[in-house]
């Protein structure tokens, strides 16, 4: 059986597939640019064609990752498309400036996890825990891979992303169990989502995150109720909460208002929204909206 995301990517037993949209996400190189290269150097080129529609394979998304961040690097694609595949990772082996590390690193994490390698993924990691500070593999390593791999706010339940999100989980709850900074203040930030199919990848960052800041996080996790957080505002009072959204929400933000009016008037509360998200932005009180690279500095200043 062969399952086909929204996006593109379709996978089973044996076969991995991505449309040239999914090749723009996980390389960054715009679809154009991809369709230009294609025209006048034949790389990459796709496995087949689905009518207009290219389909590419697994080989085709490690060649492109591998061009993509030696083009970064001042390799002209006319160069590169008359190089071997050999001759292409020779020249990647010897990138070592701290970007490149981090950028070869992605890409491998991305090449075994198409793959199901789950071990060989979860051996990347640790590797990267051994030779970087916690905080720089959570910055420059998990973070962009779960942006590019869209995992931060809702899977698409394709198998591999469930092993490597499962991996993951594991290590960024490693990471925030080792955080050894002191709470430095009194404040408190309550973190939740309201959904129960939501990821809370991004949350365990801003777990994590926040704690290294030294600042006390209660964590709620998935699935809390209009119920659950009155009960919590009634009896902790924190400082602020803290939510984000996946493309689509109902979530009743003039309810949630009402109850940290009448419950802790002293909380504020911050929420994420997806870039996508399918709702009207309306003002309200106690509730202010942030992408998360703003709402995460805002709550530890």
């Amino acid at each position: 059986m062969t399952f086909v995301d929204n996006q593109g990517i379709r996978s089973n037993a044996s076969v991995m597939e991505f449309g040239i949209n999914d090749l723009e996400r996980l390389s960054g190189i715009k679809a154009h640019t991809i369709r230009t290269w294609e025209q006048r150097y034949g790389i990459p080129k796709p496995a087949y064609r689905n009518g207009r529609t290219r389909i590419y394979n697994l080989d085709d998304l490690k060649l492109l990752l591998d061009i993509a961040i030696l083009n970064s690097n001042g390799y002209k694609i006319s160069t590169l498309a008359n190089l071997s595949k050999e001759e292409i990772a020779q020249r990647i082996k010897v990138l070592n400036t701290d970007e490149d590390l981090y950028r070869k690193v992605i890409n491998e994490l991305f090449k075994v996890m198409y793959q199901l390698e789950p071990r060989d993924f979860e051996s990347i990691i640790d590797q990267c825990f051994i030779t970087w500070p916690c905080q720089i593999v959570m910055e420059e390593i998990v973070v962009p891979f779960l942006r590019k791999a869209d995992l931060f706010w809702q899977g698409r339940q394709l198998t591999e992303e469930h092993l490597v999100v499962t991996v993951l989980r594991k290590k960024i709850l490693s990471a925030i169990e080792k955080i050894e900074v002191p709470l430095k203040e009194s404040r408190k930030i309550l973190l939740f989502l309201s959904g129960s199919k939501q990821l809370d990848l991004a949350l365990l960052y801003a777990t994590f995150y926040i704690r290294h800041k030294g600042i006390e996080v209660i964590y709620m996790g998935n699935d809390v109720s209009l119920d659950n957080l009155s009960t919590i505002l009634d009896t902790i009072k924190p400082d602020f909460l803290y939510t984000y959204f996946p493309r689509k929400s109902s979530f009743p933000f003039d309810k949630v208002a009402c109850v940290i009016n009448q419950k802790s008037p002293g909380t504020d509360m911050v929420v994420t929204i997806h870039p996508e998200q399918e709702i009207k932005l309306t003002s309200f009180d106690k509730i202010s909206f942030m992408q998360l690279d703003e709402a995460l500095p805002f709550l530890c200043q």
